[in-house]
């Protein structure tokens, strides 16, 4: 039944949502921990005077989601599905997905090994349910819906095999997924596959009362309200990328600079200053030289109103 609005809509997060919120009397404890929809503060949520006092990037990214989870929502109607996959509970449920679910890639030559997995973005070392089929721990149907304490939705086109053959795919673990983000490490959590089960283990001593938090990823602020609906105070992945000031600047300077390709500067938290080439590729400190780099980042800091916040960090 499912078969027509799985074909239109691609994308991972809005397959898994569909696919729990369809098995939801299988899912109904994992469900039943959602925030109500009134409750889910994040930008595609916001209203139009709302998203006027963030930037117009993060306004584009909210409107373009919108857009992609009202069509969603219209389709469910269209083929017949809004009674089987309500759209209150379709919405709640691709939050929660987008927002807490694990991705990465799961190998496909039955060896169990899988590498590069997330959650949202935070590069982790787990495995993903599709791999623990392949140990023969469960079979596929149990490991894409619930088997070895996942829920498992193939990745972009269903099936989004990299070059070496690996199955992109995204998993949603309960009770893990519900812990809040610090930055920091990414956490120590495997699939064991002699055991069938998941583990987190801690990296630090914890007390009685504490709370076992884990890192989303290296994500800055913008990323952190458009996807997760929050901000870290002071948060270290924060940066301001400045044109390179040419005019301002010695014609040396000027010419070691376009000589190594840098077109911006980025500063960052903690007084980290990097070259920044075309399409927003980081430069190494070995790509530009260092003297030019410093002479660059006084001038640009000098000079401009917007980076006035990183400016006692980083001169």
């Amino acid at each position: 039944p499912l078969s027509r609005w799985w074909d239109k809509h691609s994308r991972s997060t809005l397959r898994l949502a569909a696919m729990l919120v369809w098995e939801k009397e299988r899912y109904s404890a994992y469900l039943d921990m959602l925030p109500a929809l009134e409750d889910i503060d994040v930008p595609w949520r916001w209203s139009e005077a709302e998203l006027s006092f963030v930037s117009e990037d993060i306004r584009a990214k909210a409107l373009a989601k919108r857009k992609t989870l009202d069509e969603a929502c219209a389709d469910l109607e269209r083929f017949g599905l809004a009674d089987k996959i309500t759209p209150d509970l379709f919405l709640r449920a691709q939050h929660a997905v987008a927002s807490r679910a694990f991705s990465g890639t799961a190998a496909q030559n039955g060896s169990g090994a899988g590498a590069g997995t997330m959650l949202g973005g935070a590069a982790l070392s787990i495995l993903a349910a599709v791999a623990a089929a392949g140990t023969g721990v469960a079979s596929l149907p149990d490991a894409a819906l619930g088997g070895a304490a996942a829920v498992a939705a193939c990745g972009v086109a269903g099936a989004a095999m990299s070059s070496n053959g690996d199955k992109a795919m995204l998993a949603v673990l309960p009770m893990i997924d519900q812990m809040n983000h610090a930055s920091g490490m990414p956490p120590d959590l495997n699939f064991e596959p002699t055991a069938g089960r998941w583990e987190l283990r801690a990296d630090r001593d914890y007390s009685a009362g504490d709370e076992v938090v884990i890192s989303y990823g290296a994500k800055d602020n913008n990323d952190l309200l458009v996807q997760h609906g929050f901000i870290e105070a002071k948060n270290r992945e924060d940066a301001v990328f400045l044109p390179a000031p040419w005019e301002a600047l010695p014609a040396e300077v000027s010419r070691q600079l376009s000589d190594s390709g840098v077109e911006e500067l980025r500063f960052s938290r903690g007084g980290v200053v990097a070259g920044v080439a075309a399409g927003r590729r980081l430069l190494s400190e070995g790509e530009v030289p260092e003297s030019a780099l410093r002479e660059a980042a006084k001038v640009a800091l000098r000079t401009s109103a917007v980076a006035d916040g990183f400016a006692d960090e980083s001169t």
